[in-house]
């Protein structure tokens, strides 16, 4: 007894995955790769050594490549939002601890009197 075919709608959405596309693109490089390095060597290599040629020597940088980078805007913007958040929440915890106001809290002066500036003495 034989199973019964796919509809043909099943077979349209596996070719339409976004995982078959993949497989797709890396059979290509595959065969790329065996083109390339059979005229190299002067002889079809066969497509078992390409494979395993291409997986060692190019597979990870072609997968690399193909992933989505974040843009700097992306980062820029993950970025901002990190020092935004940080700077609300030292805010909302000063005025916790406080009772004033951030804005109103100074940071003590940390500059020394420049050499050979005047000072005056008592006593």
């Amino acid at each position: 007894m034989n199973p019964a075919p796919r509809p043909p709608e099943n077979r349209d959405f596996v070719k339409q995955s976004s995982l078959y596309q993949e497989f797709l693109a890396e059979r290509e490089e595959i065969l790329k790769h065996k083109w390339l390095e059979s005229e190299r060597l002067g002889y079809d290599i066969g497509f078992e050594r390409a494979l395993l040629d291409w997986i060692r020597k190019h597979r990870d940088n072609w997968r690399a490549s193909r992933r989505p980078q974040p843009g700097p805007t992306m980062a820029a913007m993950t970025a901002t939002s990190a020092v935004a958040t940080l700077a609300g929440a030292t805010a909302n915890a000063v005025t916790t601890l406080t009772g004033a106001p951030a804005s109103a809290l100074t940071a003590p002066s940390t500059t020394t009197p420049a050499s050979g500036a005047s000072e005056r003495r008592t006593g």
